[in-house]
């Protein structure tokens, strides 16, 4: 669940009510209902869908996650979980939908990607015409995908080797 959030930039509510029926394996992309009703298509990066297939061969049920509608008290209890789980980890006041601030900052900050593709993926209401084309701008929507798990991925492998050494 952490990773999807962290490479597609879903709130908990989004990521807990995927299905399999969401993901387009062959086309690499995620399709969720935004909580405004908007559908929003996300590229994933090839390592999320590695990580998905793997998550898919333990688990036979229609949903990734959960089984059964997501409700608020479900997305609240979820939410709990992950702020204690982040704090036992030592991250300090960091919760689930911190990872959705982490996703927007890293791609718009750290690795320079527009306002507008970042949007696009995170179905936020501003700029809400180009919401009706989600498939515009796919290319750079992937690019900017495999550049944040990239950019991850060698950022953690290198705290992993310092914290080693």
């Amino acid at each position: 669940m952490v990773l999807t959030g962290l490479f597609t930039g879903l709130r908990l509510g989004g990521v807990l009510g995927l299905s399999w029926t969401d993901i387009d394996f062959s086309k690499g992309l995620i399709c969720s209902n935004h909580k405004t009703g908007k559908m929003v298509s996300i590229p994933i990066s090839d390592y999320l869908i590695d990580e998905l297939r793997k998550w898919k061969e333990l688990n036979s049920g229609d949903r990734l996650f959960i089984e059964g509608s997501v409700t608020k008290n479900g997305i609240e209890q979820h939410s709990r979980h992950f702020s204690n789980l982040f704090r036992d980890l030592g991250i300090d006041n960091f919760t689930f939908h911190n990872l959705r601030h982490t996703f927007a900052s890293i791609l718009q900050g750290e690795l320079g990607i527009g306002a507008v593709v970042v949007q696009g993926m995170t179905g936020h209401s501003s700029l809400g015409m180009l919401q009706k084309y989600s498939h515009t701008g796919m290319d750079s929507k992937k690019t900017a995908i495999n550049a944040l798990t990239e950019h991850v991925l060698k950022t953690s492998t290198k705290t992993a080797l310092a914290i080693a050494q």
